[in-house]
């Protein structure tokens, strides 16, 4: 249930995200901030937003390079604040994933308004796939830990915390490897590879790769 409820609250953030943007734009400048817009807005032409989608393929593969490692320090921040913040009984890391959903909703909202939700969707899709896992992952780690401090058991709530803080720093460990795949296929797949098709298909090969690897986890580990 932590990770279905960290998913929930970041859908239930971009749903309301993009309803509200769709309904008046000016919310979008509440939902994402100045430099995260990178100039993008709802006062944007189509060409301006479709060249976002495509831009990079010409880039250098030293200055990818560093695009990649940004991303990857800063996606991984977020993550690892989704899980810290869980030992303030969640209520943090709910609000921050929450919000997140609510810079993506605005997104899709301005591109949907210029005729582009199926571009824009490749766009995420090729990278966000992990990326986006990865931070529910880390939100369901910290409702882990808030769920110990909140719901005691018939252990304490020291002892409960250090038990489900171990299990939720396992997965929050494994989330590295998947923030860093993210970065790789958002700082040069997304770059490079501008074909929609190839996009969805990369991006949902990567997701059906991360269900099965899991579901396959746990079958293992049941029987051993």
């Amino acid at each position: 249930w932590p990770i279905l409820l960290s998913a929930a609250l970041m859908l239930l953030g971009a749903v309301v995200g993009h309803v509200l943007t769709i309904a008046n734009p000016d919310w979008f400048y509440s939902f994402v901030s100045e430099s995260l817009a990178g100039g993008r807005g709802p006062t944007s032409t189509a060409d301006e937003l479709r060249a976002v989608l495509y831009s990079g393929a010409d880039s250098v593969v030293e200055q990818l390079n560093l695009f990649a490692s940004f991303l990857f320090t800063h996606n991984a921040r977020i993550g690892m604040l989704c899980f810290a913040l869980g030992f303030f009984f969640g209520v943090p890391t709910a609000i921050l994933l929450f919000t997140n959903g609510l810079m993506l909703g605005a997104f899709t909202a301005i591109y949907a308004a210029q005729g582009l939700s199926v571009e824009l969707a490749a766009w995420l899709t090729i990278h966000g796939t992990t990326e986006l896992l990865a931070v529910v992952l880390c939100g369901g780690a910290g409702f882990t830990v808030a769920g110990a401090m909140i719901f005691p058991t018939r252990q304490s709530r020291l002892a409960q915390l250090a038990e489900r803080g171990r299990q939720a720093a396992k997965i929050v460990i494994g989330t590295v490897a998947l923030f860093f795949i993210a970065a790789l296929l958002e700082g040069f797949g997304r770059q490079l590879i501008t074909d929609v098709t190839l996009r969805y298909l990369i991006g949902a090969t990567m997701l059906l790769y991360w269900l099965l690897y899991f579901l396959r986890s746990g079958v293992g580990r049941e029987r051993r």
